[in-house]
């Protein structure tokens, strides 16, 4: 697995959220075909979590967190960035502490178990925190858009569910990276309750679109 799996995927929900908050009206097809595709989006996040736990916590060098996480921060803004883009000293220390792959001209950012890519999660994670927690307010922004403009119903209920997801998800990675180590009981139910909010919320959700 690379982090680009994960990072794209935040990446997606991000461009959904500036798409909403910029528009005028709702409700409207464009603002629930973005809503269910974040949904989606989220549901598919909690099982790359659930799917690769338990997550191996050690850290790099300081030379080497640096360049990684400018690496990643650089690769969210800019996805299709080449190498040639980074810096070349910083593009050598995440070859040779963080285990960097080129494909397709990419630099990609594995996700391992043991040695330099099991030490990559960390960074991600840091990541993928900041990006969560900030998106948990933009959509609590569209959702009071929402209320103010009358749309309470599916929609306004589906983008609660999201605001609700994103908080829970902020949390579960919070509680992730509070551990040290090899994350066993507390990693498992942690996800065990993102994935059980979103199955409830998506359920939910169906049951209203079916009445």
């Amino acid at each position: 697995m690379y982090a680009v799996s994960l990072l794209g995927s935040v990446r997606r929900i991000e461009v959904h959220g500036v798409q909403l908050l910029e528009m005028r009206t709702f409700p409207s097809t464009e603002a629930e075909a973005r809503l269910s595709e974040t949904l989606t989006t989220l549901v598919d996040i909690a099982e790359l979590l659930r799917c690769n736990a338990p997550f191996p916590l050690d850290r790099h060098t300081e030379r080497g967190e640096a360049a990684v996480i400018e690496l990643l921060g650089r690769r969210y803004e800019e996805p299709s960035a080449p190498p040639e883009a980074f810096e070349a000293e910083n593009v050598e220390a995440v070859r040779e502490e963080a285990a960097v792959e080129t494909g397709d001209s990419w630099l990609l950012v594995p996700l391992g178990t043991d040695g330099a890519s099991a030490r990559n999660w960390q960074p991600v994670f840091d990541l993928l925190q900041r990006q969560v927690a900030r998106l948990a307010g933009d959509f609590d922004r569209i959702s009071e858009r929402m209320r103010a403009g009358g749309s309470e119903g599916h929609l306004g209920e589906t983008c609660e569910c999201i605001v609700e997801m994103l908080e829970v998800l902020e949390y579960t990675l919070g509680r992730i990276k509070a551990t040290s180590g090899y994350v066993s009981y507390r990693t498992e139910h942690d996800q065990g309750e993102l994935l059980e909010a979103i199955e409830r919320k998506t359920t939910a959700l169906g049951g209203n679109t079916d009445a």
